[in-house]
């Protein structure tokens, strides 16, 4: 199949009509523009891209209809490989800061990146003077929400603006499918970012990015109601892979702000999808004691943190040797956990 283009979608919306078809199990590549939204080839034609803000911020590419998808279901959706292209940094107005005004934020002097390659690989990122990790991810990726639309740069109920490290190669996230088709979005890649993107902008990044789906049911279990809680209960968004900056394999529940701004909701909200994670893989736990467990084992990383304009987003992260102390697994605990969790549907 040859790569889906990137069609500069502006939302993730249920209402726009499928760019391409994508079947369970079968891989495909994806073309993600960097979020300035237009290509540039040297420092001249970036800052023009800058000056004449020509370009889509944040563009995406979507929606992909998944063969088969349901209502009620859930999108697991695996990163086999990230390929970045043209790179770089430099903040813009449009992060919620003006730099100028507010030094605690980044930079708007831009800087290139390019990949250092050694014997053929890559072996990190050229960044000025300066030689950097290597380490590609996936800024946004979601499902288009039942009714209205999560805009491009933001995040919802169905994904959306994300920003976390931890989806990158080899990963993968399962997201809520709200309506038929699923209408997958994905963009924003990063060649380089630490949690919480705290300076506004990263190493961003143009990509081809490989990836295979598939349709899950999630436990019925993802339904029941914390004791605790009012609102009704909910599968989350949920990473499975291995997290870059422990160098282990694990699983991060996610949490995003339901206000611009909010990066402690965003942390309750990932401590509560947690709690009920927790659960679910160790039934013998009351949800009291759930709440004391995810304090010992859970750690919590932050996604989109410091914007001022998008919602907040953080993850609850347990590494393998802690689920392992709550799941008694026959082999690989990630991949026991994820089957009784989301099992793939017929």
């Amino acid at each position: 199949m040859p790569t889906i283009p990137c069609n500069k979608a502006t939302a993730l919306s249920a209402d726009a009509e499928p760019i391409a078809r994508v079947e369970p199990g079968r891989p495909f590549t994806v073309e993600t523009l960097n979020a300035y939204g237009d290509r540039f080839t040297n420092l001249v034609e970036f800052l023009t891209l800058l000056n004449n803000k020509s370009g889509t911020h944040h563009p995406l590419t979507g929606p992909l209809e998944v063969a088969g998808a349901r209502t009620g279901e859930a999108l697991r959706v695996r990163v086999r490989a990230i390929r970045p292209q043209e790179m770089a940094q430099s903040l813009s107005k449009s992060a919620g800061a003006e730099p100028l005004r507010n030094p605690l934020f980044g930079d708007r002097a831009p800087v290139l990146g390019a990949l250092r390659k050694e014997g053929g690989r890559i072996a990190g990122v050229e960044y000025g003077t300066l030689q950097l990790p290597y380490r590609p991810m996936l800024g946004i990726v979601g499902t288009a929400p039942a009714e209205g639309k999560t805009k491009t740069g933001h995040g919802g109920r169905t994904g959306g603006n994300l920003d976390l490290p931890l989806l990158g190669e080899g990963s993968t996230v399962y997201l809520p499918v709200e309506r038929e088709g699923a209408w997958l979005y994905l963009g924003d890649a990063h060649a380089l970012q630490a949690y919480g993107e705290l300076g506004g902008i990263a190493l961003e990044c143009s990509a081809e990015v490989e990836l295979e789906v598939a349709r899950c049911t999630p436990d019925a279990g993802w339904r029941e109601q914390d004791p605790y809680l009012e609102a009704p209960a909910a599968p989350p968004i949920l990473i499975a892979g291995p997290e870059p900056l422990s160098g282990q394999r694990g699983i991060g529940l996610v949490g995003i702000s339901p206000e611009l701004g909010r990066l402690d909701l965003a942390v309750v909200a990932a401590y509560r999808a947690a709690v009920h994670f927790v659960r679910l893989i160790c039934p013998r736990a009351s949800w009291g004691a759930a709440r004391n467990l995810v304090t010992l084992l859970g750690h919590s990383l932050n996604g989109q943190a410091a914007a001022l304009t998008a919602e907040s987003t953080s993850m609850v992260f347990f590494p393998e040797a802690a689920l392992g102390r709550l799941f008694r697994a026959t082999a690989d605990v990630l991949e026991e956990i994820l089957a009784g969790l989301f099992p793939e549907a017929p």
